[in-house]
């Protein structure tokens, strides 16, 4: 039973990790449809909080979902399981793809392909946000803060220590005038 469980993770976070580029942002939709949806292995509220957590900490947050998703399915060996499921594509990919750059870098189809990526990673990253608007019932500010930023980051250019400060600030007066709870 457990053999078929760990066997269970580790193919849905090596999937995941295959065709979720861009990052952990990019593979919460295949998470949730995966582990919540089909595979029922944790509830919704469950899903959003180690994703939380994942985001907390310092390193990649996929690796880090994975480390407690594992945890929490199956302890130590479900850590290794899902981690393990999660960086072998990337991995791959890396070798791959480091080595066609090297001999392609100037061809016309891989840099369209890579600008084909950005933009499909840039679609998913806003549907998240917007599952993540929804699920946790944002308040307009909190909604005006994100658009306002987003256009400083993405379309100034502005850098992002800058809208991560201005954003902190932000939410303090907030915070402070008791505008948002």
């Amino acid at each position: 039973m457990l053999f078929r469980k760990l066997l269970s993770i580790f193919f849905i976070f090596l999937k995941t990790s295959a065709v979720g580029l861009g990052g952990g942002y990019a593979m919460f939709s295949i998470f949730k449809d995966e582990l919540v949806d089909n595979k029922k292995l944790i509830s919704d509220d469950e899903l959003f909080e180690l994703f939380t957590l994942a985001q907390i900490f310092p390193g990649p947050i996929a690796i880090n979902f994975a480390v407690f998703f594992g945890n929490k399915i199956a302890g130590f060996i479900g850590i290794i399981v899902a981690v393990l499921g999660i960086i072998i594509p990337p991995f791959v990919a890396i070798v791959i793809f480091a080595d066609l750059l090297l001999r392609y870098r100037t061809n016309k189809y891989i840099l369209s392909f890579f600008k084909g990526i950005r933009v499909a990673t840039i679609a998913i990253l806003i549907d998240i946000a917007i599952t993540f608007i929804i699920k946790r019932k944002y308040n307009v500010y909190i909604i005006l803060t994100i658009i306002i930023f987003s256009i400083l980051f993405f379309l100034i250019n502005l850098n992002s220590i800058y809208v991560i400060i201005i954003c902190v600030i932000i939410y303090i007066l907030l915070q402070k005038f008791k505008i948002m709870d």
